[in-house]
């Protein structure tokens, strides 16, 4: 199951979303209680990042369920719980997830890039809070940390991470580790580079059958107003203008390879 799970979220980060999350959903289910505690969290922890940084919340929260019953009181846990806070824009709750695993008696760390995990999302959050400083300060503890287990990825997929490792002065020890973050950035594909909401997700679907603004509020039961402001986030997140831009975008970058 680790194997195939790993092998899911590689897929996903392909382009592949459809096919990597149903085979992401299969390994935890075939998961059973006689697998190694680190296997399990390994599991848990790819199918929760890759669904939250795809966009897909409730799938997100059926991995972190799953971990939540089977390794309570891990640092794994905790950042999953914290990642969750952060994508439904409650920085609070993310901060004392976070707060239990940096700055207080740690719990149990289960899978060795945790703590870089838990780094990147602290600097996401000081960011939103607008203290640049403090989060120039947790990329600097997460490279440092990442630097010596030799893993990009955790890096690799934070957009606001990979720009503020990008305006640092790295000493002569960590420049040749941030060089092969960034060399990786570049060539890094661009599916998982695009969030979308379940909301925005909805209209995207609705955007392939050609239906008006009036008619996707219909069928979605929102308002047109509701509808015009995701199409608006769409089409930012996207960096196009025309919902024929918008379909060729999310097809090219793997969003709409389940409608």
């Amino acid at each position: 199951p680790t194997l195939a799970a790993i092998r899911g979220a590689a897929m996903a980060e392909d382009g592949e979303v459809a096919k990597g999350l149903e085979l992401l959903a299969a390994a935890r289910a075939a998961t059973d209680e006689a697998v190694p505690a680190l296997y399990q969290a390994i599991i848990a922890v790819l199918e929760d990042r890759t669904a939250i940084d795809l966009g897909y919340v409730e799938r997100a929260r059926e991995a972190l369920d799953w971990a939540g019953e089977r390794l309570p009181d891990t640092a794994e846990v905790r950042v999953m719980r914290a990642r969750q806070q952060f994508q439904l824009g409650r920085p609070a709750p993310a901060a004392r997830q976070l707060a239990a695993v940096l700055h207080e008696r740690p719990p149990t760390v289960l899978v060795s890039w945790t703590l870089v995990d838990a780094w990147a999302v602290a600097a996401r959050l000081a960011l939103r809070s607008g203290n640049r400083g403090q989060a120039l300060r947790a990329v600097r503890r997460a490279v440092a940390v990442a630097s010596t287990l030799d893993v990009l990825r955790p890096l690799l997929q934070v957009d606001d991470v990979v720009e503020l490792v990008r305006e640092i002065s790295w000493p002569p020890s960590l420049a040749a580790f941030t060089a092969r973050v960034l060399d990786a950035r570049r060539v890094r594909p661009a599916a998982l580079r695009v969030a979308l909401t379940e909301s925005e997700r909805a209209v995207l679907a609705m955007l392939s059958t050609q239906r008006s603004i009036g008619e996707i509020a219909e069928v979605l039961t929102v308002s047109r107003n509701t509808v015009k402001t995701h199409v608006r986030t769409i089409y930012g997140k996207l960096g196009v203008h025309t919902r024929r831009e918008a379909l060729t975008a999310a097809r090219a970058s793997g969003l709409m390879t389940e409608y």
